[in-house]
């Protein structure tokens, strides 16, 4: 449980860098494909950026 418990409080801590210095970021697994959750990412943000 420690493991687990310290890897939530890492990523939270980057999460919490990233919104402070107003940079995009996205999380992929080694695991997955990752074309479906980058083209998402990149529309998410068009879609943002535009308005």
């Amino acid at each position: 449980m420690a493991y687990s418990d310290n890897v939530q409080r890492l990523e939270n801590g980057k999460s919490y860098v990233f919104r402070q210095a107003n940079v995009d970021h996205i999380d992929i697994g080694t695991d997955e494909d990752y074309t479906v959750p980058l083209t998402s990412f990149f529309r998410e943000r068009a879609k943002r950026i535009r308005h």
